[in-house]
């Protein structure tokens, strides 16, 4: 009995349950001699259970035993008990009455074993499960109010299984409908389909479903969804199944209709009557300029540069309406930048000139690239007025154009204050400005580094900002060499034209 790894016992049912027998691991167990449990010339009171029960638990334990042995049946309790250090274990106890014939009750045999581990561990998994409880319920609300479903589709058997929340989107009774693959396409809009199987076709190659398109719910409503999902694939490379997120964004789509339809009503609109005023403004600087007095031709020239600068902000918007709807157009030849990038400069020496900055141009690559030369402009254009706009008075805008790694790459730095580091991850995005206040100190809308990131990646270029800098800000825009990008025009020439085709 004393090799079992726990205590076994025989006590009296009194009310501290004198001890008659207890094994000797109760001293492993929790830390006390079994001969203190015993009648001695040491110990005047022998210990008894009563003493090692935390007294929280007493009841519990109590009205454990007692209701089993007036039901003269087994009992099976957990509780805590004190170590001799102090310490509370947990432990649990399996024990019994022995009755003699006539049915009184002789005594309590039992066994005893710690579950301090076995409690904790069981204790931390409900509180772990509590947490994912708490967690998935998040998730849950957080779909349902962002219109966020998630799903799984097996490829081999068409399988489809919905989150409740699809049904939602689908306006669909969960408890009347079973997900399947073809009733998802009954509710896809027609002239969408196949755009939809492209991307499922593609995410077999590439991993990766990533579409917008029209649904028709069950009331007829259209609505606008986005699909992203990765392919799960078998040991063997064979892909078996679609995991991903279906997210109404009609809410969306109908915000950047209504944007789109102003910006587009606004630069038509100021267009025309700027084009007049900029015609007028030019007329009288050609004409009678020489002969007004200073005061009047200082306000000409001041009215003549906000002319220029409104003009680039209406074309900067109906470049941006061109993006939206995939019209922009692009005339591709040879361009030499050697003789292109002095001439765009050029351009902007007078305005540096006003306020003593110098421009300095540093090529040491002879660019020859596949270009549309009056998108380079605009972007290295872009570049330079924002570096203009921000240097110092008497300051160095340095222009270099080098080659690195089979590219052509042209950076503009200026001596400014920098872009801030919380803002460096927004300067590429629409109406993006370090200072979005009503007073801030340079003009514009925040388009121009936009336009610039859409016009360098659609001409397979890229843009971007160094952080690491060593002072002011620092942007480059770099080009594939001219041979590799005329293999790749063929892969990429919806939206553009080329010269000669």
């Amino acid at each position: 009995m004393d090799n079992l790894p726990g205590v076994a016992y025989r006590c009296a049912n009194d009310d501290g349950w004198t001890v008659f027998h207890i094994s000797a691991y109760i001293e492993e167990m929790l830390g006390y001699s079994p001969d203190l449990f015993y009648v001695s010339s040491v110990s005047k009171r022998p210990m008894c259970f009563q003493d090692l029960i935390l007294p929280e638990d007493m009841h519990d334990v109590k009205f454990c035993v007692d209701q089993n042995l007036a039901l003269r049946q087994g009992f099976r309790i957990e509780y805590r008990m004190l170590h001799a250090d102090g310490r509370i274990i947990w432990v649990q106890e399996i024990g019994r009455g022995v009755f003699n014939d006539d049915g009184d009750l002789l005594f309590l045999d039992g066994f005893i074993w710690d579950v301090t581990e076995l409690h904790l561990a069981r204790e931390a998994l409900l509180q772990t499960n509590q947490i994912l409880r708490t967690e998935q319920k998040r998730l849950e609300d957080t779909s349902r109010m962002v219109l966020l479903g998630h799903w799984e589709a097996w490829l081999t058997t068409g399988e489809l299984w919905w989150s409740d929340v699809i049904y939602d989107i689908f306006g669909l009774d969960k408890e009347v409908t079973t997900p399947s693959v073809d009733l998802f396409f009954s509710f896809v809009h027609p002239e969408d389909i196949p755009l939809l199987r492209a991307s499922e076709a593609r995410a077999i190659e590439t991993g990766i479903h990533d579409v917008e398109h029209r649904i028709i719910r069950a009331d007829g409503q259209i609505r606008w969804v986005r699909e992203f999902a990765e392919t799960r694939f078998n040991s063997d490379g064979t892909p078996f199944k679609l995991v991903g997120t279906v997210q109404d964004i009609s809410d969306r789509k109908h915000s950047e209709s209504i944007k789109q339809e102003f910006i587009s009503t606004i630069s038509h609109e100021l267009r025309t009557p700027l084009t007049a005023i900029a015609g007028a403004l030019g007329l009288l600087k050609g004409g009678i300029y020489s002969d007004m007095p200073v005061e009047m031709r200082q306000l000409l020239e001041m009215a003549s540069r906000n002319a220029d600068q409104l003009s680039i902000l209406i074309n900067d918007l109906l470049d941006i309406e061109a993006l939206a709807q995939g019209t922009l157009t692009f005339k591709y030849s040879q361009v030499d930048l050697q003789q292109l990038l002095p001439e765009v400069i050029a351009s902007h020496q007078v305005t540096a000139a006003q306020r003593g900055i110098l421009i300095d141009l540093q090529m040491t690559a002879a660019g020859s690239l596949w270009l549309d030369p009056v998108r380079f402009r605009q972007i290295i254009s872009n570049l330079l007025s924002n570096a203009i706009k921000f240097s110092p008075d008497s300051g160095v805008v340095t222009v270099s154009m080098h080659e690195h790694k089979g590219d052509v790459v042209i950076q503009v730095e200026d001596q400014g204050p920098g872009v801030p580091v919380e803002f460096q991850p927004f300067l590429f995005q629409r109406f993006s400005q370090a200072d979005g206040s009503d007073k801030r100190s340079s003009g514009g809308m925040g388009l121009g580094l936009f336009i610039s990131r859409n016009l360098a990646q659609e001409m397979y270029g890229s843009i971007g900002y160094d952080p690491d800098h060593r002072s002011g800000a620092c942007f480059w825009v770099k080009w594939p060499l001219h041979s590799q990008v005329v293999s790749r025009l063929p892969e990429k020439s919806t939206g553009r034209t080329l010269d000669g085709a």
